[in-house]
């Protein structure tokens, strides 16, 4: 069923792919794969083109600091308590890190995280 016309924007396809693979906890050498570049082509628009590690490694990085940045701005804004919560975690490849979660009441009596 087709509902309207598809335009292919690389740069959606880098920022949405940057965000599977952090989300998933990914390696970004995935970005280059064969088999995933052949799936792009065939199923979901001919025009698709791979995405460099490297321009991966950069995008998400930039991505980082965009959020973190926002954060830093939102919680500063904030004219009211922060709770913070740390979690050890370990990620799929085993490596240990922490988790930090910050808990507010927004004006709106709003909880965020």
């Amino acid at each position: 069923m087709v509902t309207g016309i598809f335009k292919y924007l690389h740069e959606k396809n880098r920022e949405e792919m940057a965000k599977w693979i952090v989300r998933d906890e990914l390696p970004f050498i995935l970005s280059e794969s064969s088999n995933l570049e052949q799936y792009m082509h065939q199923a979901i628009n001919p025009q698709s083109k791979k995405v460099p590690r490297s321009t991966l490694r950069s995008d998400i990085k930039r991505m980082y600091k965009e959020k973190k940045n926002e954060l830093m701005d939102t919680i500063a804004s904030t004219n009211c308590k922060v709770a913070f919560t740390v979690d050890s975690c370990k990620s799929i490849t085993n490596e240990n890190y922490f988790c930090i979660t910050a808990h507010w009441i927004d004006v709106d009596w709003h909880l965020q995280k």
